[in-house]
């Protein structure tokens, strides 16, 4: 799969060549097939060149920033179902400081890359909250 900044960069290209956005879609459909940058893409970094901002990177955005997953969470999710493997989700957000909703993605991420398995036995299950009952 190409990266996201190689295919912005044939993007800047083909607007420095005077190519149109259709004609550079049609490009990126051939050099990249199934993984080339959407249409409506194309036109938004068109849009910013024509003003200017000849950057591929991307702007800074606000808000908080995504820092679950890393390393040193891992280590400590894994040391604390070691310790104790009947917690809860919640139990093990709390002890953390990790929110609800990372730590449920941290063992969804790791039980599918079958890098870590929850021990047997174990009692990790995700508590339907009563919000989200119908």
């Amino acid at each position: 799969m190409a990266s996201l900044t190689e295919q912005r960069a044939a993007v800047k290209f083909c607007f420095l060549l005077d190519k149109n956005a259709d004609e550079t879609v049609l490009m990126l459909k051939t050099a990249y097939k199934d993984d080339a940058m959407g249409k409506t893409r194309v036109y938004e970094w068109f849009a910013r060149f024509k003003n200017d901002d000849m950057s591929i990177d991307d702007k800074p955005r606000s808000g908080r920033r995504s820092t679950a997953r890393n390393d040193e969470n891992v280590e400590k999710i894994q040391e604390l179902v070691l310790i104790d493997r009947r917690q809860t989700i919640d139990q093990l957000s709390e002890i953390s400081g990790l929110s609800w909703s990372s730590m449920g993605n941290e063992f969804d991420h790791y039980t599918r890359q079958n890098e870590w398995q929850a021990p047997k036995g174990s009692n990790l299950h995700f508590k339907r909250l009563s919000k989200l009952n119908y």
